[in-house]
């Protein structure tokens, strides 16, 4: 919550809040990660630089990129200038290569002994070696430079590309593991907003893709060093030819840019068609209840066939677009060899036929030079390609919706006197207040249970308890303390919530009852918590390491509630929210567990949510919600006196 006359400023690097926090880390780290790989010569930095505060490009320039970012991350800078130097290790030999290939040829060609010991490589081997040995075979000894300039050449290229892979693929599960810690500080409203199928797109397609782009990467690399001596030694062996043929590049370059931009555009479509069929995907799969349940299998396979039939175009548009590019280039460069050969007929007529050998080599690094641009601009298209992605991981990471939870600095460490909400008002985004002015408190070992229709916003007012969502207007106060001071780390442990719909991990009875806790935990504990929860039974026939499968499938939903009940009492937390707690069990299985929790939870602060009244025969206080506001609160015998609200959903229901 911004103070009065600060503005509320959602950057690169958060900057909000009421007191001065760290920025969030984890951010910055991304977005860099993201400009250093795959951002140079983007033109979305314009766009970007006019969202930017100065102060937050200032941070940016000064936090996020060289060594302190691979630091940051773990990753060691000094790998990527070293697999750099490998690689161009890699060129130098491979102009080695094509430097003596212009010896060999001559000799081949004229049978003179000289040409070999008149080139400078060989002619410095040769004064180092004696003259009865391989100095008096030029033929041996440029065979055996040449063969180890190819050796060394592929064993630097080896080296090179597999180190700069290797760190690309670190970078990827970096960025992976980062982007899964930043969803981890986002607040439900984010979740809300972005669809699980979407995330787990981001999180696992996406960055697959931009790990392959960071692959090429080397790749591209090691081919715009090859393809500068390539052109170093044309202009060595002619200048006028080199000319000739370096005229080529401009406008392959331009015609290939064109076709870039076409695929940058279509990399957006790329995108949407991942996250429409992400979506897909998690919509079936998780109402497949629903889907059998209306028979609606027929339909679902057309919306997804649909979906991936939308996405192969687009790839094989973008696929066309990116085979056009060698094609392209192969047109210009045949009409360079044209002209290369014209030139070559030219000198050759008017100079020394003995040079047919360096016209030879010139002629075959002019092809190579062609498939080296052809490598780097096609990496160009597959930057390109996941540009879409890039675009949306950036937008995830802008947070212009405020969704991150700050930690704040105290430790909380137990409830002295009493939690107040006062003139706390909330709303969901695009929607009517949920909330407005509640204003109430629960004092320290109080049960409170919070009745009204549904929609209300009783689960709201808890999930602010909880701090699932930041309070926009009014806070709520632990013993005179706002809770947002506390860390959420210390808060959350000393709360424990059970829903009426319980998430129970894919893992076993034991990992699903010490899930969270910090302390060792003995089986006769869980036993014990067990059997308060009318579990043991079933636990006592299937073990505490029967695996439960994904969200408690082998279990009936009263076991599930029963487990989440278990959970929490083994936590053991000093703030206990029932969110209809017992909504699953039986009328006897719902009066023993009852029974239990109130021996349980005698010294214990408990806010209950209740629709069914049997649930609320002890609470010391009673607060009526309706309409997002506080109608009605005090005892139970006060509330039904009184006759108003809550009198009238009491005599709706007969259950003593």
């Amino acid at each position: 919550r911004p103070s009065t006359g600060a503005p509320a400023t959602t950057t690169i690097i958060i900057t909000m809040g009421r007191r001065k926090r760290k920025p969030g880390k984890i951010k910055n780290d991304v977005l860099s990660v993201l400009k250093i790989l795959f951002d140079v010569g983007s033109s979305l930095k314009k766009g970007k630089e006019q969202r930017m505060s100065e102060r937050s490009e200032k941070r940016l320039a000064e936090r996020g990129r060289g060594p302190f970012l691979f630091r940051r991350l773990g990753i060691n800078y000094w790998t990527y200038l070293w697999a750099a130097f490998l690689l161009v290790l890699s060129t130098m030999f491979e102009g080695i290569t094509m430097a003596l290939l212009m010896p060999l040829i001559k000799y081949f060609t004229t049978g003179d002994k000289t040409v070999v010991w008149g080139s400078p490589l060989l002619k410095n081997l040769k004064e180092s070696m004696p003259t009865a040995g391989i100095g008096s075979r030029p033929l041996i000894a440029l065979l055996v430079v040449l063969l180890g300039a190819i050796l060394f050449k592929n064993y630097f290229s080896y080296q090179g590309i597999t180190l700069a892979s290797h760190q690309a693929r670190e970078v990827a599960n970096r960025l992976r593991q980062t982007i899964f810690g930043y969803f981890l500080t986002r607040g439900k409203a984010f979740f809300d907003r972005h669809g699980q199928g979407f995330l787990q797109q981001v999180l696992i397609g996406f960055t697959q893709d931009i790990a392959k782009a960071a692959v090429d990467f080397s790749r591209a690399t090691q081919a715009f060093f090859t393809l500068l001596v390539y052109i170093v030694i044309m202009i060595t062996v002619s200048p006028p030819l080199a000319a000739i043929c370096v005229l080529i590049f401009p406008p392959m370059y331009f015609a290939s840019s064109s076709i870039l931009k076409k695929i940058r555009v279509m990399g957006r479509e790329y995108t949407k068609a991942h996250m429409t069929l992400g979506h897909k995907i998690s919509n079936a799969l998780n109402g497949i209840l629903l889907v059998k349940a209306y028979s609606n299998e027929e339909s679902e396979k057309k919306w997804f066939a649909f979906a991936s039939d939308r996405l192969e175009i687009v790839e094989n548009n973008m696929a066309d677009k990116r085979s056009v590019i060698a094609p392209l280039n192969e047109v210009f460069s045949s009409l360079a060899i044209i002209a290369l050969l014209g030139g070559i007929t030219l000198f050759l007529s008017r100079g020394d036929p003995g040079k047919i050998s360096g016209y030879l080599v010139f002629f075959l690094m002019l092809r190579r030079s062609v498939t080296q641009f052809n490598a780097i601009r096609e990496t160009g298209a597959d930057f390109s390609r996941v540009r879409g992605h890039i675009q949306k991981i950036e937008e995830l990471f802008e947070d212009r919706f405020e969704d991150r939870i700050q930690s704040g600095e105290k430790e909380f460490e137990k409830i002295a006197e009493s939690i107040r909400f006062e003139n706390l008002s909330f709303s969901y985004e695009g929607r009517e207040e949920a909330l407005k002015d509640i204003h109430f408190e629960v004092k320290k070992g109080e049960k409170i249970a919070l009745v009204g229709a549904t929609g209300t916003g009783k689960t709201t007012l808890v999930n602010l308890l909880m701090r699932f969502y930041e309070t926009k207007r009014g806070m709520i106060k632990i013993d005179g303390i706002d809770i947002q001071d506390f860390s959420l780390q210390s808060l959350h442990s000393k709360m424990a919530i059970v829903s009426q719909d319980p998430f129970i991990l894919d893992a076993s009875f034991r990992v699903n009852l010490i899930y969270g806790l910090s302390r060792k935990v003995s089986d006769d504990e869980i036993i014990a918590v067990l059997k308060n929860a009318e579990l043991h039974t079933l636990v006592e026939i299937l073990g505490l390491d029967f695996e439960i499968g994904e969200r408690g499938v082998k279990l009936s939903g009263g076991e599930k509630q029963r487990l989440s009940i278990a959970r929490a009492i083994l936590k053991n937390a000093e703030i206990l929210i029932l969110d209809e707690a017992t909504s699953a069990l039986d009328s006897e299985t719902e009066k023993m567990v009852q029974e239990a929790l109130a021996r349980i939870l005698r010294d214990k602060t408990v806010i209950a949510i209740a629709h069914r009244f049997s649930t609320i025969k002890d609470v010391d206080k009673v607060v009526v919600l309706d309409g997002g506001k506080i109608v009605e609160q005090g005892t139970l015998d006060e509330l039904l006196k009184l006759q108003g609200k809550f009198h009238r959903f009491w005599t709706g229901q007969q259950f003593f």
